[in-house]
């Protein structure tokens, strides 16, 4: 309360000494601003809910690259929340995570590649990418256990469904691909196919059937749009997502009854065929054009394939050169535009554009830093999945079906990510570091429960 009170006079103070200068019209901003973060600290888990709701709208703010709504947010967060923690208004016990010493030893390498690098620019601009995806974990680590598993799943739907609704309505490349409000259709069909793997989860799970329907309209809009990205790779990450979640729900297969066939079969007669027509033929033309990879990258009948071969071939000898500190974060694309396969693949023979990245996290993290930060980054997002795998067993055996099915969801959208950084180089991306720590947050919740049912357990037995 005197905190507050001290902060309410500092409004104050500040808005006074405001009007008495020729800057009069911040006074009503700065009134604002600070409102708006008396109510952040007295709910801070609402800030992680915007940054998770901003990360679509990345786009807007490319310009202003020193100020962005994010990075206000963010760091009005971390001001809050080690306040919070220096007050002990947080418990500190939330920061507890086994992850703590691989990161650790991650980040230590990573420097050391920093310090090391012959593009001291590039490697400290990805140095402060890399810190901001960090502080994105510990703030996910804070915050997440205020919120439920739903409230997350639906801002993060929804910010992506609302850039999916501009994206069907306007494209932005001249390959006619929707990237939404992002420069790479790639990176919009990651967004998509990691909101397609949450709108599951809402859809089955609602009380009222209007509030299914509504998510199933959402559930439709993303299909459309992802279809506009013409992924490849989305179309693979995809699949293995719907196929883990019927094995998931296969379970409940038992209850179609022979009354039932006759609907199922209706209802695929008449969702193949619109599947067909709502497939764009360019689209089926990109995914039959996968069976030229066996032509190896000499083939130019799909120079994006080629180009992607390309990539793996200067990054294996990269890593032969420097296997152990890396070329430097942020240094693929230089090594690449050094090789002959840049103009070879180059997208415009007047334009060429030659640096390009790996399009592989875990090579380019090779590439830059080392096999052992690329390892450590990689058993870092298994132990994610692990976390999400052995939760659901755990919900499973206790007959909590919901927080089963719930998790598993949660687990299939890191399992879309993890893949999809196989085709795209994103090693600090938010939404990879805040479920890897939503993946912390649901263990250490079901380990409570588990701990807590155990001393009841016990407490029984002794009277």
């Amino acid at each position: 309360m005197l905190l507050f009170r001290c902060f309410s006079g500092i409004i104050f103070i500040t808005c006074v000494v405001l009007m008495l200068t020729p800057y009069v019209w911040l006074a009503p901003f700065i009134a604002v601003s600070c409102v708006g973060l008396i109510i952040l600290y007295q709910h801070p888990a609402w800030g992680l809910l915007g940054l998770i709701f901003l990360v679509p709208f990345e786009g807007l703010f490319e310009g202003t690259r020193f100020f962005t709504g994010a990075k206000v947010l963010g760091a009005a967060l971390l001001l809050i929340v080690a306040c919070q923690l220096i007050l002990r208004q947080m418990p500190i016990e939330r920061l507890r995570s086994p992850l703590w010493r691989p990161l650790a030893l991650f980040l230590l390498l990573y420097t050391i590649s920093v310090l090391h690098s012959n593009y001291v620019e590039l490697s400290l601009n990805n140095f402060r990418q890399m810190l901001t995806a960090i502080a994105i974990f510990v703030l996910t680590l804070l915050l997440a256990e205020d919120l439920r598993f739903k409230q997350l799943m639906s801002t993060l739907v929804l910010a992506v469904a609302m850039t999916a609704l501009i994206a069907l309505y306007q494209t932005y490349t001249s390959n006619n691909r929707a990237i939404g409000l992002l420069k790479d259709p790639n990176y919009f069909a990651l967004l998509i196919s990691v909101a397609i793997a949450m709108v599951g989860y809402l859809v089955l799970h609602q009380r009222f059937w209007l509030v299914s329907l509504f998510w199933v309209g959402i559930l439709i809009v993303l299909s459309l749009t992802f279809m506009k990205t013409y992924s490849r790779s989305g179309a693979l990450v995809l699949l293995i997502v719907i196929g883990f979640a019927l094995w998931h729900y296969r379970g409940y297969f038992h209850l179609v009854r022979a009354r039932h066939l006759g609907w199922v079969l209706l209802s695929l007669a008449v969702a193949v065929p619109i599947a067909h027509v709502s497939i764009p033929e360019d689209y089926k033309q990109r995914l039959f054009s996968l069976l030229s990879l066996q032509k190896g990258i000499k083939s130019f009948d799909d120079r994006s394939l080629g180009r992607r071969a390309s990539y793996l071939v200067v990054g294996w000898q990269s890593i032969k050169e420097n296997p152990w500190t890396g070329t430097g974060p942020g240094s693929f694309p230089v090594n690449y535009a050094y090789s002959g396969y840049a103009s070879a693949f180059s997208l415009s023979r007047r334009e060429p554009e030659l640096f390009r990245r790996a399009h592989n996290t875990y090579l380019e993290l090779a590439v830059e830093s080392g096999v052992v930060v690329s390892l450590l980054f990689c058993w870092l997002a298994w132990r994610g999945l692990v976390s999400y795998w052995q939760v659901r067993i755990m919900a499973l055996q206790k007959q909590r079906l919901s927080l089963a099915s719930s998790v598993t969801h949660l687990g299939l959208a890191f399992l879309a990510l993890c893949i999809f950084l196989l085709f795209l180089s994103a090693p600090n991306h938010k939404y990879f570091w805040c479920m890897l720590a939503i993946a912390e947050v649901v263990r250490r919740y079901c380990e409570r429960q588990s701990s807590a049912l155990t001393e009841e357990i016990r407490h029984e037995a002794s009277l």
